[in-house]
């Protein structure tokens, strides 16, 4: 329970058996959090997994991040961290509050993610389709300790629920479809 502090998120990656020379993800996190750069100013920092390609990030709006790693080889990724993310808790978190965090596939109309090799082969295609169909779990920061509810946050809550917003922060956004 730290409201304010950084938290960072580890994106992992497992039994990937066929080499890899691109790689592109989408994120979305809950619009609650806030994305701390690093020092370099980047929205994310490149993880083991992807030493010796040429890496970068962006912010693609509020909630929705980019990450993109190429290699002019194809190589069989170790089991170890794609990339990770800071993000500061917000000074008015409390405790029990999920903040959602996931990866989708994304098409943007420039370059549509992907985790294959330059060569594109079969088993190439097979591994990023099961990896953007079912080997994907997304997660969250969760706030450690016991939801407070009071009679005054019950009443606070309107009389009418807002259609998609899963998380009930009044709004519906990308952190609602990452959650559902």
């Amino acid at each position: 329970y730290a409201p304010g502090k950084t938290q960072r998120v580890y994106v992992s990656i497992t039994g990937a058996d066929e080499p890899v020379s691109y790689a592109k993800f989408h994120v979305f996190y809950d619009t609650r959090l806030t994305v701390k750069p690093n020092a370099k100013g980047e929205v994310m920092n490149t993880g083991k997994a992807f030493e010796g390609f040429s890496t970068g990030s962006a912010m693609i709006a509020e909630g929705q991040l980019a990450f993109y790693a190429v290699s002019d080889d194809a190589v069989t990724l170790p089991a170890s961290s794609l990339f990770t993310i800071d993000f500061i808790i917000p000074e008015n978190a409390e405790q029990g509050e999920l903040y959602p965090i996931g990866i989708a596939y994304e098409d943007d109309g420039i370059v549509a993610d992907c985790f294959i090799s330059s060569a594109k082969d079969y088993a190439g295609m097979l591994q990023m389709t099961y990896l953007f169909t079912k080997g994907i779990y997304n997660g969250y920061i969760r706030i450690i300790g016991e939801k407070q509810t009071t009679a005054a946050t019950t009443e606070a809550l309107p009389a009418e629920p807002l259609w998609g917003d899963v998380n009930c922060d009044g709004t519906v956004s990308a952190a609602d479809a990452v959650l559902l």
